[in-house]
């Protein structure tokens, strides 16, 4: 089980100093270090994006949300031992996330290959969607560059990152998730740039009811 610890960034629904628009802004640049990222606020649109999935077939953000309360998860990638316990924690709390009415989407720098070995070895039941040119970390305001150290050590356990035409690529996404109502707004963010701390599924859970709640209130609402 991972350890729950302060995360450095948490965006939760609360009051914020700057605007959606700024933060947008913002989210577009690439961090020099993950302690340095701009996640997109609480308020924000989700981006318009096409990604790939695991068959390689190209699809857009918005298809694969359809209108419906969403987890979107940021990880790494396959290789990191900490984003498969996630992934394997995520799965395991997909049937209470089910029954509120939300679904997850996982997205990764990992190629559409990479993403059918993890569906397969963990027995996924959720979507995975390939963004190997980091165009969705970078939208979302979670993209990083990699030092030299990090590139020079990655690469001595073999761990070697390219976009999507085969180019090599240092960049990576800081752990996260943002969690999305179904008019496509973000609601809640968790974002750590230690990638040893991920989201508790209690957490997550208690976050996801405040959106389906928040949902049908507004459904009410005259």
């Amino acid at each position: 089980m991972l350890t729950a610890k302060r995360p450095l960034l948490i965006v939760s629904a609360m009051v914020v100093l700057i605007s959606a628009a700024q933060s947008v802004i913002a989210a577009q640049k690439v961090a020099e270090s993950a302690t340095r990222v701009c996640p997109l606020l609480v308020g924000s649109e989700v981006p318009k994006l096409e990604l790939r999935d695991l068959q390689g077939e190209a699809k857009t953000l918005a298809a694969e949300l359809d209108g419906k309360p969403t987890a979107i998860v940021f990880y790494r990638g396959g290789w990191c031992p900490f984003c498969n316990l996630q992934l394997g924690q995520l799965q395991q709390a997909l049937p209470q996330l089910r029954e509120l009415g939300v679904q997850v989407v996982g997205i990764t720098p990992d190629p559409p290959g990479a993403l059918r070995a993890v569906t397969s070895k963990f027995e996924l039941e959720y979507s995975l969607l390939s963004d190997s040119d980091m165009a969705a970390a970078k939208a979302f305001g979670v993209a990083y560059r990699l030092d030299d150290e990090t590139i020079a050590r990655y690469q001595q356990y073999e761990i070697f990152m390219q976009d999507s035409a085969g180019n090599p690529r240092y960049q990576l996404p800081v752990p996260a998730v943002f969690l999305v109502n179904s008019a496509g707004l973000i609601e809640f963010s968790y974002v750590n740039p230690d990638p040893r701390v991920r989201i508790e599924p209690e957490l997550l859970l208690v976050a996801a009811r405040g959106v389906v709640r928040r949902g049908a209130e507004n459904s009410v609402a005259p």
